[in-house]
């Protein structure tokens, strides 16, 4: 008779069939085991390497210059002077009263919110709340468009700059201003930034390559760590007289890690005489003023490096004034030895300060703009639309990088300076490297 259901003889059967499946799930679970311990082991060893051991570090990149320009799907939505690699530049600072806006930034290829600050420990910070408010809403701006617009940060700034070079001659502050600087970049999604010293002294012209190659150098490892598909932004600015260019700017070493140089060509007036006085005058000669002008910046600036496309020149919305002139403004003769004080003036506050702008009158030697008032012997120079396009004019005829304005939030409501200098009509036939100056 053959077994049934319940019969004695199946038992054995079963425990059998039982004992052979709970070997094979635990052979299984026995390997998995084996196979999971391994693997987290070489895990944690990769990711938490034993002490003695050496965790793989990145090596900086070998950077080397070259145009802005690369996207023209980007680049269509910007100003003409980016179709051929060349700059417009805007500052955007934090003390101004105005609030940046998509049609000012639309004007630009590159914005530079001043500023994030330094500290005597080598730290960089945005100075307070309101300050990185304001960073924080153009950092919003700019993203909103997706037309290929740099956006950076100033570090430094005219306030701050004694405090560089105790910086950078200590290696672990150094450090520090880097690593912080860096940090900021990395956590706002920039695309770079400008240092902003003013101006280094001969004694600290080495530890100023010091601190551009190092920067340069951290922004490469951040490059490769992000996977970013263009290089960081690296730029500098350079004071406006030849001797504080000679003695703290090695420029053939510091272009080697940077990109482009922004040349603060205004205030004029301010650089002293061989009698110790100060002169008053155009607040941005391009020629006149015993030399002391535009042209003789940029023609020292672009014989000395030989890059003219890496060098751009600076304009104001501003301008300054004196009162008590004690002498009248005629003809050429519009420079005045000073001991007085000037004031500013932005040019959205022209009317509001009493200054009417078709009054403006026309200096043919320096190509500049000014307004004269007798009654009150009241001098003021300034750029207006006329004195703008002259400056357009001799930036395209020397090749030179673009423009680099001071500030955007200076202009008026209509955007009338902005407005002239972003249709500037940078581009011609030359290649960006050829020098247009009898060096």
């Amino acid at each position: 008779m053959p077994p049934t259901q319940n019969s004695p003889t199946q038992f054995p059967i079963r425990i059998k069939k039982h004992l052979k499946v709970v070997a094979i799930v635990f052979t299984i679970l026995l390997v998995c085991g084996f196979l999971a311990f391994g693997i987290s082991s070489i895990l944690r060893y990769i990711l938490e390497p034993p002490s003695g051991i050496e965790q793989p570090t990145l090596t900086p990149t070998k950077w080397s210059w070259k145009p802005f320009v690369e996207n023209t799907t980007l680049t269509k939505d910007l100003p003409s002077a980016a179709s051929c690699g060349k700059r417009i530049v805007g500052y955007y600072t934090e003390w101004e009263s105005l609030e940046i806006t998509s049609k000012q930034l639309r004007k630009l290829t590159h914005v530079i919110f001043l500023f994030v600050a330094i500290y005597e420990d080598g730290s960089a910070r945005f100075w307070n709340d309101h300050g990185e408010d304001r960073f924080l809403e153009m950092k919003k701006a700019a993203a909103e468009l997706k037309n290929g617009l740099k956006v950076m940060i100033g570090v430094g700034g005219y306030m701050v700059s004694p405090r560089f070079g105790p910086i950078v001659a200590d290696k672990e502050k150094r450090k520090k201003l880097i690593n912080d600087t860096i940090a900021i970049i990395d956590e706002h999604n920039l695309d770079g930034v400008e240092v902003f010293w003013f101006h280094p002294a001969a004694s600290e012209k080495r530890d100023y390559v010091k601190l551009i190659k190092e920067l340069r150098e951290g922004l490469s490892i951040l490059e490769q760590t992000k996977k970013r598909a263009e290089p960081y932004i690296l730029s500098i600015v350079a004071p406006k007289v030849t001797a504080q260019l000679k003695d703290g700017y090695d420029l053939d070493k510091l272009l080697e890690y940077v990109d482009f140089i922004d040349v603060l060509t205004y205030d004029y007036f301010n650089v002293p005489t061989s009698w110790g006085k100060r002169k008053l005058g155009p607040t941005a000669p391009l020629y006149g003023g015993n030399e002391i002008n535009v042209d003789e910046t940029m023609k020292y600036l672009v014989c000395k490096t030989g890059k003219p496309e890496r060098i751009n020149m600076a304009v104001s919305f501003y301008g300054n004034v004196w009162i008590n002139v004690k002498n009248p403004i005629r003809g050429n003769d519009i420079w005045r030895d000073t001991t007085t004080d000037h004031g500013a003036v932005r040019w959205n506050e022209f009317e509001k300060s009493g200054f009417n702008k078709s009054d403006a009158l026309w200096h043919e030697k320096s190509k500049s703009s000014y307004i004269y008032i007798p009654e009150s012997k009241t001098f003021m120079g300034f750029e207006n639309e006329r004195s703008l396009k002259e400056k357009i004019i001799y930036n395209r005829r020397r090749n030179l990088g673009g423009f680099v304005i001071w500030a955007i939030d200076q202009d008026d409501e209509d955007y009338t300076l902005l407005n002239v200098v972003t249709s500037a009509e940078l581009c011609s036939s030359d290649t960006t490297d050829i020098v247009k100056y009898d060096c």
